[in-house]
């Protein structure tokens, strides 16, 4: 209380027109029965609930109908022994679940205080611009993964929810995804349009603000891109000693501050706009990361001038742990379990972990929260894919970190919606339970008894938020420290009060323990989709599968003779065309022949002519002097007749 009184003063200096607002709180705190007490004190468990229960109206959990639900887990002690079988790590219990509520949303609201942001109101224009205005924001818009936490000091559920604006009309290719915070009442009413009078941690000043709202978020995006924008949205509640609550929003994003990569973010809205990156040092970025679950220690800094810090389970396989601070987003790897503390990975990101709403006399060092993870099991009988919460006890001795309980599948008796909106709840390719955020744990004494309500936000289908409510989860865990009726024959005592971390047998034990959860949930995914349209759904597929392979092998043969007579006719063209160089060839080679013949006949004739023109004029020749010779020879006998008649004229 001293505490508290220390920051009403501050707080009344800074602003004294605010000390009506602070007496009004101060009165509040007090009729809610708040306590601010160590979390540690000696003794057996200590409840210090209020008169009357302080989340709920006396009318909304009159109104809750609940039933008994079977919660089978396992345990990682065993008094030090190491287990073999999942017999001697199982736990059995009951506990009670009120119907699901699925929280309603002002579509209509929020796309106005969308459309009115300098960053977004171009998505208007992206709207198909020929149907209503309804038609517009049923095609367009969705909305699902509410995870909410409830504000004792307004009296109100603070819910953060995925809003997905779709250009084509389809939830799983949107152009941007933005974070909106809500506000609902104490019987889950949303509260259209409300204002709240925040106190900012930091300055102690009020400032009044509107929901729904958009949560500031720098997203890189365009019109032509898909899937941009926040995802995952985890919201928690940090610690305080002053009743001021200050909500916590964790959300994963594609950033260039990351090198283009998804990274993990965080922001506190009533503090200001500031996001920061959470970075581990000395550890390379994945492409992708999601699914952390936040918790705090009991040593969280509270200051006005600073976030403080942050724990996140980085993973459950292997179990990493790292510490964040709120201020800077610097990161830093604070445990990592060994070879020998690993399984499968069937087990993913859980929900905000929170501490046990009692007083619990725990050793110097150890912590206990409770958190519900959840489980991605393959063909395990409920579509080819089904997640499912799973309920986990957190625990930290000294400076060791190990899960103490987890429990097998839990559906809370809900018929889980198809994936495809069609059919029974396994008779789409995925069925999708996930629990997004534990809103608040009431405690109350009525009557002489004692009673605890936890309230549980979930998704299903990817197309939705709900809520349930959970009776008796604190009786549940708290026979594990010898309170209450043992429902098997193993005794549990102390098992949270003590510390028993043995490094040799708990790794070893929670390894078993995680495997015989995981071995569990697929019996009861098994037994679930029996019932829940999984036989038709595999009959179907079984259908579809034949059809494809009856498909395929048709399109194969009939690729197959394709090909073949495609091989056929290049072959037939091939040949063809050999043929024709054979045909070229011959023909070349007659015609190179014939033009041999050609020449050697020409040259014969030429031969002939020349050998004929020689030989007439070796003919002529001697003719000539044929001719030449008688002409000399009648020439001689002309000479001789006349000297014969010389001679005779002398004579004479």
């Amino acid at each position: 209380m001293v505490d508290l009184f220390q920051w009403l003063k501050f707080y009344s200096m800074r602003r004294l027109g605010q000390v009506a607002i602070t007496l009004v709180l101060l009165n509040l705190f007090v009729f809610l029965g708040y306590k601010f007490t160590p979390s540690t004190v000696i003794g057996s468990p200590s409840w210090e609930p209020a008169v009357v229960p302080t989340v709920f109206n006396e009318s909304y959990l009159d109104s809750l109908q609940f039933t008994d639900i079977n919660v089978d887990s396992f345990l990682s002690d065993t008094n030090g022994r190491i287990s073999v079988t999942c017999d001697s790590l199982a736990y059995k219990g009951l506990v009670k679940t009120s119907k699901k509520k699925e929280l309603d949303c002002d579509m209509a609201y929020i796309r106005r205080k969308i459309f009115s942001s300098e960053e977004y109101g171009v998505l208007a224009d992206l709207e198909a611009q020929d149907i209503t205005e309804e038609q517009r924001i049923k095609k367009h818009w969705f909305t699902f993964y509410g995870s909410s936490v409830y504000l004792p000091e307004h009296e109100v559920h603070y819910l953060v929810r995925r809003v997905l604006f779709s250009k084509v009309g389809r939830a799983d290719t949107p152009v941007i995804s933005l974070l909106v915070a809500q506000l609902y009442d104490k019987d889950w009413n949303e509260l259209t349009p409300h204002t709240l009078e925040i106190v900012n941690p930091a300055t102690g000043n009020v400032t009044p603000q509107t929901f729904p709202q958009l949560i500031h978020v720098p997203i890189e995006w365009s019109v032509d891109d898909k899937w941009k924008g926040t995802e995952d949205p985890r919201v928690f509640l940090k610690p305080s000693k002053t009743g001021v609550s200050e909500p916590i929003v964790l959300f994963n994003l594609q950033s260039s501050l990351c090198d283009g990569k998804r990274g993990m973010f965080v922001t506190s809205p009533f503090r200001s706009d500031k996001v920061n990156l959470l970075d581990i040092e000395d550890k390379e970025r994945p492409n992708s990361e999601k699914n952390w679950s936040p918790f705090f220690l009991d040593d969280v800094e509270v200051s006005k001038y600073s976030t403080g810090y942050v724990h996140f389970v980085y993973s459950f396989n292997p179990l990493k742990v790292i510490k964040c601070s709120l201020d800077t987003g610097a990161c830093r790897m604070i445990y990592e379990s060994p070879e020998e503390g690993r399984f499968g990975s069937e087990l993913r990101g859980a929900t905000p972990m929170v501490k046990l709403p009692v007083h619990l006399s725990l050793p110097k060092g150890k912590e206990v929260w409770v958190a519900f993870p959840r489980t991605r099991l393959r063909d395990c009988g409920c579509s080819r894919t089904t997640y499912r919460p799973v309920l986990t006890l957190f625990v930290k001795e000294g400076n060791k970190f190990y899960t103490e309980l987890i429990s097998s599948s839990i559906d809370f008796h809900i018929d889980v919606l198809s994936y495809d909106a069609k059919g029974e709840s396994c008779s789409g390719s995925i069925s999708v339970l996930i629990p997004n955020g534990i809103d608040s744990w009431d405690v109350s004494k009525k009557q002489g008894g004692k009673s605890d309500i936890l309230t549980l936000t979930l998704s299903e289908a990817d197309r939705n938020t709900v809520v349930v409510h959970v009776k008796g989860l604190l009786d549940y865990l708290l026979v594990l420290n010898g309170e209450g009726p043992i429902h098997d024959s193993h005794s549990f005592k102390n098992v949270l009060s003590t510390n028993h971390f043995k490094s040799d047998t708990t790794l070893l034990n929670s390894v078993k323990a995680a495997e015989c959860a995981i071995f569990s949930s697929r019996d009861y995914c098994k037994k679930y989709g029996e019932t829940r349209g999984e036989p038709a759904r595999y009959a179907k597929q079984m259908e579809n599968e034949r059809k494809e392979k009856e498909k395929k092998e048709k399109e194969a043969k009939e690729k197959l003779e394709a090909e073949k007579a495609e091989m056929e006719e290049a072959v037939r063209k091939a040949q063809e065309a050999i043929a024709q160089k054979e045909r070229e060839k011959e023909e070349a080679e007659q015609e190179k022949k014939a033009q041999q013949e050609a020449k050697e006949k020409e040259a014969e004739e030429k031969a002939a002519k020349e050998k004929e023109a020689k030989e007439n004029e070796a003919k002529k020749k001697i003719i000539v002097e044929k001719l030449a010779k008688e002409q000399e020879e009648a020439e001689k006998l002309e000479a001789k007749k006349k000297l014969y008649q010389l001679q005779e004229e002398e004579r004479s």
